[in-house]
């Protein structure tokens, strides 16, 4: 080999080597998650499974960590320094100690590697599990590296992150194409990444043998809280997907209502009987208390039994529908309150959707105003809107208006009020203040109880390369959620 070829190579590995230091270096520099103080907590995202083919030139695990003092390495509890026969990997001190990394991988670094972070008074530690494929190539489908919790939390206005990330390996094939792609169930995601709070950030380490992917929310709003679900692919008919949830913060976990007691049954039983025997004196007292006693018997029916209703399963206890105009007041607002208040599963459709009829829900509610039908108001047009949704679950559909409806007596009208029940917006176009705590409650009391909420898995279909959504028992699943 020529003096020159000599060179060459050596040049070529020496920057090779030095992008790597170097992607080592900032790895725990960037992406960091953004918290007040100097706590001893972890920097980012951690993974908790590694895997890597034999023969790489460089393998990092990574520990990023802020407000230690310092970091210790085991590994199958075994504390660094390894000798030969152990592990190859060395500690990085240029990433202050939270990275240990090897340019040449072999099976015996395989084990179970765990970073303990310590300061004056605390201790933390992380347990990463490193996995050596013999070949020198990985075709197989995606294996997850990091655990995506099953929920995450934020409070509305504030900032919310998601990441997964996954093994894809490495192939001799020359059309592998890796991806990675964010969905939420029923959402344009086109749309929505076109929002200016929203924005996405893929992460690639080890020679583009893991992908990882940030769904960052600048802002968070009312319509984002629900199921997120992550699919990493490395081939056509090979890929994974993970699922995630976004939760309000102090609205997830609800106090667990009881059983209706006998002695509440028997109760009510009593009090009835009172009521009958006072009916027979004086029909003032009676219409009084029979207001009273359904108040109070309403009232312990939905708070007692919610969770034991008899109600057929369905998908969803609300479906919202809407047109464009009316969108803020039935997602942000209806919706919204119905799930984090309320406890009902929701999912929004506009009228225009064509999956609407194929929706499974318990109730419809179907926000209306003039400027649904283009600044008209007229019977016609609303008994339309609502023969649209009446045969999806044919039951009256909650009409809410933005003003009272026409009052025409024809043939038609008496038919279109049979389908409906109106609960109007109170003191004018869509007040949200003042008396709307009136409006609340006439609208869950045409509701039908809420369902107990399940969970829900993805499992993916290699075929069609499609997402299935089906329903679990999990009791860690979300009381309510909605879907836009």
């Amino acid at each position: 080999m020529s003096g020159k070829l000599w060179f060459f190579v050596i040049f070529v590995t020496f920057v090779v080597v030095q992008d790597s230091k170097a992607a080592l270096e900032k790895y725990c520099s960037e992406n960091r998650i953004r918290t007040l103080g100097n706590l001893l907590e972890f920097a980012k995202e951690l993974s908790s499974a590694e895997y890597a083919v034999s023969n790489m030139t460089t393998k990092a695990l990574y520990c990023c960590a802020k407000g230690y003092r310092s970091i210790e390495w085991f590994k199958d509890d075994r504390p660094y320094p390894w000798t030969q026969g152990v592990s190859s990997l060395i500690l990085n001190p240029d990433s202050a100690n939270q990275s240990v990394y090897t340019q040449r991988l072999t099976q015996e670094d395989a084990g179970v590697y765990t970073c303990r972070a310590t300061n004056d008074t605390h201790l933390i530690e992380h347990h990463i599990r490193l996995t050596v494929f013999q070949s020198s190539s990985y075709v197989d489908e995606p294996k997850p590296t990091y655990k995506v919790p099953e929920a995450h939390f934020a409070k509305i206005d504030e900032p919310a992150r998601l990441y997964c990330e996954a093994f894809v390996g490495k192939s001799d094939l020359p059309d592998e194409i890796n991806t990675i792609t964010w969905m939420r169930p029923g959402i344009n995601m086109t749309e929505l990444l076109a929002e200016e709070r929203i924005n996405t950030t893929e992460i690639y380490r080890d020679q583009l043998q893991i992908i990882g992917s940030y769904f960052l929310i600048d802002k968070v709003k009312f319509s984002d809280f629900g199921d997120y679900f992550c699919t990493i692919s490395n081939s056509d008919d090979q890929f994974l997907t993970v699922n995630t949830s976004l939760r309000e913060i102090n609205k997830s976990s609800r106090r667990e209502r009881s059983e209706f007691p006998f002695w509440m049954r028997l109760m009510l039983v009593v009090v009835a009987g009172l009521m009958y025997i006072i009916c027979t004196f004086d029909n003032q007292i009676a219409k009084f208390l029979f207001i009273t006693y359904y108040t109070v018997a309403n009232f312990f029916r939905r708070h007692f039994r919610s969770y034991n209703n008899s109600v057929d399963r369905k998908d969803y206890d609300v479906m919202v529908s809407y047109k464009q105009p009316d969108k803020e007041f039935a997602v942000d607002i209806i919706a919204a309150k119905l799930t984090t208040e309320y406890n009902y599963k929701v999912i929004c459709k506009e009228l225009t959707d064509p999956t609407i009829k194929s929706t499974s829900c318990n109730s419809i509610i179907l926000v209306l105003s003039p400027a649904t039908f283009d600044n008209q108001w007229t019977l016609p047009l609303i008994s339309k809107a609502v023969k649209q949704v009446y045969p999806i679950i044919k039951k009256p559909v909650i009409v809410i208006p933005s003003k009272p409806l026409p009052n025409e007596k024809t043939v038609e009208t008496v038919d279109t009020f049979q389908r409906l029940k109106q609960v109007e917006a109170v003191n004018g176009p869509r007040a949200v203040n003042g008396k709307m705590r009136f409006f609340w409650a006439k609208l869950t009391y045409v509701l039908p109880l809420a369902q107990p909420q399940q969970g829900y898995t993805a499992s993916a279909t290699n075929s069609t390369n499609k997402i299935t959504m089906q329903r679990t028992g999990s009791n860690n699943a979300n009381r309510g959620g909605i879907l836009v």
